[in-house]
């Protein structure tokens, strides 16, 4: 079979075609090379989101725990701030009855030396 195409032409064509196929189409080499790339790039992402997650786990429990170690603080500090007040309001209290005993004994003392001066009338 014969085709009427000068044969510079043809070999022209044939030129074009395999300047473009050793420059735009890949070959399977070409592939099996991108894919190896891939897999690499995936493994590695892989590694470093393990290391980044396990860093992030390292650090939410180490908040924890210092969530927890505060708690506790807060918790022994309004323990001692009850007791204190406790102790402060009792103060108070004992105070004040003392200072309504005064009240109390210097209004009887008064009443005794108003009745004392209305009797010598």
């Amino acid at each position: 079979m014969s085709v009427n195409i000068p044969a510079d032409k043809a070999r022209a064509v044939v030129a074009a075609l395999e300047q473009e196929m050793t420059t735009t189409l890949a070959t399977k080499s070409d592939l099996d090379h991108l894919r190896d790339e891939l897999h690499a790039t995936r493994d590695l992402l892989r590694q470093e989101l393990h290391a980044t997650r396990d860093a992030l786990r390292s650090e939410i429990i180490a908040v924890g725990s210092s969530v927890d170690t505060l708690r506790d603080s807060l918790k022994q500090e309004r323990a001692a701030d009850r007791e204190s007040t406790a102790k402060d309001t009792k103060n108070l209290e004992q105070r004040l009855q003392i200072k309504l005993g005064y009240m109390l004994a210097a209004g009887l003392t008064l009443q005794t030396a108003v009745l004392a001066f209305l009797v010598k009338l």
